[in-house]
């Protein structure tokens, strides 16, 4: 039981850090653009 609740664990902690980071690196792309639309 300790196995399979471990694993469901892991599966709904996994897609979660994905779409943390993907937010990440998106605010991260986007103040790139804004920061280079200040310099012009």
């Amino acid at each position: 039981m300790g196995d399979k609740y471990n694993l469901v664990m892991s599966m709904e902690i996994r897609p979660v850090i994905e779409i943390k980071d993907l937010i990440v690196l998106s605010v991260g792309a986007l103040a790139l653009l804004l920061l280079q639309l200040q310099m012009t």
